[in-house]
């Protein structure tokens, strides 16, 4: 599977939907954009992660979320010198 890679602004967008449970108007304030604009980028954010709405989207956010913490908790970490 291809990993997506999303710019800094759309991962913004994307914590702002999912983390802090936004609608896309409260996005457009904290960002100082207007709603058509974020309803763009989340368009293209749904197109380049292959999904259609919200709810998937916070189903891949928090699985993911999740298999990073699960790898963080199985790999060694580095001390510091």
């Amino acid at each position: 599977m291809k990993e997506t890679i999303l710019t800094k602004k759309e991962r913004t967008i994307v914590l702002k939907l999912v983390d802090d449970c936004l609608p896309a108007k409260a996005v457009a304030s904290d960002l100082n954009k207007s709603v058509h604009t974020i309803n763009n980028q989340i368009k293209g954010i749904y197109r380049k992660m292959g999904i259609n709405c919200i709810a998937q989207l916070s189903k891949k956010y928090y699985t993911e979320k999740k298999e990073a913490k699960v790898i963080q908790m199985f790999t060694p970490q580095q001390k510091a010198a």
